[in-house]
């Protein structure tokens, strides 16, 4: 086809005869994108400033760069195309918001349904009473599909991820405001508790085959993932709750879109400190040395929340710790265990620096530190608590 429109372009005018010479039917409609641009002039081979589409793809995954093409362009109209801002989308789009809302999500499955989907809280739209919360969201899903839906019709892929997106951002909200982990410490809010593991599971599921028009990698992954045959894939929020009813096995995994460094995001290394006296890492009563701004500025701190802990193996006091920065998990290795069990740790929230040389402790390479505040009462026990963020917030976040 590419070859054939290429050899008719001078010919345009006879396209029409030429096509019903040939028996083959002629269009009714012709759906024409613009141009994309870069800087002040159109992608050409003849001025030189075209982008290789494989090149990127290899670079930065088929699927997201689909998802920038898809989500940047408003077909019909001309767009500027930028391999920062692709990057950018990258980050913020996939990896911050879908990436995020995935790990959230299945890690808080994970630790209070023990990885399960709690059937009994699946709600269809034939069980909704017009009152509830509940009611609101599956009135919401049914609105997103129907607006999804008509995006596509009139061409407009743009219109469509970004109706998704909203929801994204929706279900990322509800996570802070119905907070699963503090209905958990309450067992009387435990029907309400699955509920919301309930709607978010479905909501991810139902995300998954919005995006797989755009991302079919991904939106067949998040399927599977979530115990679901992709070949099964529909829109109809109903048939995805009875799916969801029958799951194999929901697992979050490695991230969805890991975080794309560049060299203006890569956090500058530290060096690795020296080895020397024991006693000279351990907490003075006096202020400590001043540093400058630079020097301070040098600490990549993020908020992470912990996916998994385990006691280190011969160690009483140091914890395993499986965390996700949102894009991306680590393993980090706290000197913790005599003041927390590890099954309190999972699914809260901490603050970390990232960019800590790597080190070996109990042969487990640790790659962060768990920051937290210790102090002695006056029979001399030490307490010790984490430092965390006031209110839940991504994963990921930089703190400064």
């Amino acid at each position: 086809h590419t070859i054939a429109k290429d050899i008719l372009k001078p010919h345009a005018i006879f396209w029409p005869t030429m096509l019903k010479s040939a028996g083959t039917p002629i269009y009714t409609r012709l759906n024409v994108h613009g141009y994309w641009r870069m800087g002040a002039s159109k992608m050409s081979k003849s001025v030189g400033n075209v982008v290789e589409a494989l090149t990127m793809a290899d670079k930065y995954g088929n699927d997201a760069f689909r998802y920038f093409l898809m989500r940047e362009m408003t077909f019909g109209l001309d767009s500027e195309f930028s391999e920062d801002r692709l990057v950018e989308r990258h980050n913020s789009d996939l990896a911050n918001d879908l990436g995020n809302l995935w790990q959230r999500a299945l890690a808080m499955v994970g630790k209070f349904n023990s990885s399960h989907v709690p059937i009994g809280a699946l709600k269809s739209a034939g069980q909704r009473d017009g009152k509830d919360d509940d009611a609101d969201w599956l009135r919401r899903e049914e609105r997103l599909v129907s607006e999804y839906s008509k995006a596509f019709e009139d061409v407009n892929p743009r219109q469509a991820l970004i109706a998704v997106w909203e929801h994204v951002s929706a279900l990322n909200k509800a996570i802070d405001v119905e907070a699963p982990w503090v209905l958990a410490k309450d067992e009387s809010k435990r029907g309400r508790l699955m509920a919301v593991l309930a709607r978010l599971l479905k909501g991810l599921a139902l995300l998954g085959a919005l995006v797989w028009p755009v991302m079919p990698r991904t939106g067949e992954e998040m399927w599977k993932r979530l115990g679901l045959d992709p070949a099964s894939m529909t829109l109809d929020p109903d048939a995805i709750a009875s799916l969801l009813a029958h799951p194999k096995e929901i697992k979050a995994g490695e991230p969805l879109f890991p975080r794309v460094e560049t060299e203006l995001s890569k956090p500058s290394k530290p060096q690795a400190p020296k080895t020397g006296d024991k006693a000279a890492a351990k907490e003075e009563a006096g202020p400590a040395e001043s540093v400058s701004f630079d020097e301070f500025k040098r600490l990549d701190l993020r908020v992470a929340i912990i996916l998994e802990a385990e006691m280190a193996p011969k160690s009483r006091k140091l914890v395993k710790l499986k965390v996700s920065l949102g894009d991306s998990a680590r393993t980090i290795v706290a000197g913790i265990g005599a003041h927390f069990k590890p099954e309190e740790l999972v699914g809260r929230q901490v603050v970390i620096v990232a960019n800590l040389a790597p080190v070996k402790l109990m042969g487990i390479e640790s790659q962060g530190m768990v920051l937290a505040a210790s102090v002695r009462g006056e029979g001399k026990e030490e307490r010790l608590a984490l430092v965390s963020p006031a209110s839940e917030i991504d994963p990921g976040a930089k703190v400064s």
